[in-house]
């Protein structure tokens, strides 16, 4: 199989679980098992997640751009806080 067959499976089996994720008749369980592989898939979640990946390094050994990730995801939700005198 070549690259490019492989690459086409890829996409259909992305395509094919973003359908299923859209589709108004898809019952529930099969969008949310669709959303989780899909987010398997992009290294959202799971064992070859990016957050995973930062959690087993320490700061010394992170990068700048891996610093700035991190900085970005402990501070995505936290909330803003106003000071005024």
């Amino acid at each position: 199989m070549s690259a490019s067959e492989i690459n086409e499976i890829k996409q259909l089996a992305i395509d094919t679980l973003e359908g299923v994720c859209r589709d108004p008749d898809a019952p529930a369980a099969a969008k949310a098992a669709a959303a989780r592989t899909l987010a398997e898939i992009t290294a959202m979640i799971g064992r070859n997640s990016v957050a995973d990946a930062l959690a087993t390094k320490s700061l010394t050994e992170m990068s700048a751009s891996e610093l700035d990730a991190e900085i970005r995801r402990m501070t995505q939700n936290q909330p803003h806080h106003n000071v005024s005198n």
